[in-house]
C-alpha cells in the first residue's frame, strides 16, 4: 500500500483520485488561486500537478532530498525542507523555489532538522519547527521540537514559546493574528492556539488520542485535521469558536488512512 492524493469538494463531497503511482505523495499544498497542488514523493522529489488537465510536472531541482512544500501567498514561489543527511548527522534547510525562474535560494539555514515551513498571509513571517538534540552527559538526552518564528523582512528569529516536548505542524489563521499547532506538551499530541505575538496560549483539543496536522478553513472559523483514533488516521473539523467537532469521511465508510490535509 501506498499514499496517493486526493480532492473533496465539501460543498458536495465528492472525492477524486489525483494520483495512483507505486510509490508515496505526501504533503500536498493547494496552490493560492487554487489551480495546482505542489507535494513531495517518497523517492525525495517536489512535484507539480494541475487540477485540471492531471499533468504532473517535476521541479528542476538538484539532485537530493526534498520535502514539505508551502505556497507564498501571491503563488510566485514555493518555500521547501531540503536535507543534508550525513552519517554523523542529519540536517535539513528552509529554502526557497522561484515558479517563473526556477531559481532557488535559501531562506533559513539553522543546524538541526527544520520542518513544516508556514508564511504569513502577508509572507513576511515564516513559522516552522527546529529539532534540537541536548545531551547533558551521564544525565541522558533530550529532544526537543519548538516553533521557530522568522521575518524575511529583517531577518529577526526567535523562538514562539519554551518547550519540554514535541510542537511541531504550525499553520496560519488567514487573517495571520494566530498560529495552530501540534504538541504533546499536555501529554498525547493535541491541537493548540496561540496569538501570532507569542500571548495567549491554550488548548483546542483535549482527547486521550492524537490529532496533528491542521489546516484553516478560508473563513478561519473551523480547522480540519488528521486525528488517530483505535489506530487508524482520519479527518475531523473544528468550530474554532464553539469546539464542536465535525468528522469528515471523504470516503464514506470505507476505512481509509488520511493524513497531510490543505484546505482551499
Amino acid at each position: 500500500m501506498n499514499w496517493d492524493l486526493f480532492q473533496m469538494d465539501l460543498a458536495t463531497g465528492k472525492t477524486e483520485q489525483l494520483t495512483s503511482t507505486a510509490i508515496d505523495e505526501l504533503t500536498p499544498a493547494l496552490s493560492p488561486d487554487g489551480p495546482e497542488v505542489a507535494y513531495a514523493n517518497s523517492d525525495g522529489y517536489l512535484q507539480l500537478i494541475d487540477l485540471a488537465t492531471r499533468q504532473v510536472q517535476r521541479l528542476p531541482l538538484p539532485p537530493g532530498q526534498y520535502a514539505a512544500p508551502v505556497w507564498s501567498p501571491d503563488g510566485n514561489s514555493l518555500l521547501y525542507i531540503a536535507y543534508d543527511l550525513s552519517e554523523k548527522e542529519e540536517n535539513a534547510e528552509i529554502r526557497r523555489y522561484w515558479v517563473e525562474t526556477g531559481k532557488t535560494e535559501p531562506v533559513v539555514i539553522q543546524r538541526g532538522v527544520q520542518d513544516s515551513p508556514a508564511l504569513s498571509p502577508l509572507g513576511d513571517t515564516l513559522v516552522y519547527s527546529a529539532t534540537t538534540t541536548v545531551t547533558v552527559p551521564n544525565l541522558g538526552t533530550s529532544l526537543l521540537r519548538q516553533l521557530w518564528l522568522v521575518s524575511l523582512v529583517d531577518g529577526t528569529a526567535r523562538t514562539l514559546l519554551p518547550t519540554k516536548g514535541e510542537d511541531t505542524e504550525p499553520a496560519w489563521s488567514p487573517d495571520g493574528t494566530e498560529i495552530v499547532f501540534s504538541s504533546d506538551r499536555a501529554g498525547q499530541p493535541d491541537l493548540w492556539l496561540i496569538d501570532a505575538d507569542g500571548a495567549g496560549l491554550r488548548q483546542l483539543t483535549d482527547t486521550a488520542h492524537a490529532e496533528m496536522h491542521p489546516t484553516w478553513s478560508p473563513d478561519g472559523e473551523r480547522i480540519l485535521y488528521v486525528a488517530v483514533r483505535e489506530g487508524r488516521m482520519g479527518l475531523e473539523i473544528i468550530d474554532v469558536g464553539t469546539r464542536q467537532v465535525e468528522l469528515l469521511r471523504p470516503f464514506g465508510e470505507q476505512q481509509v488512512d488520511i493524513r497531510d490535509p490543505d484546505w482551499r
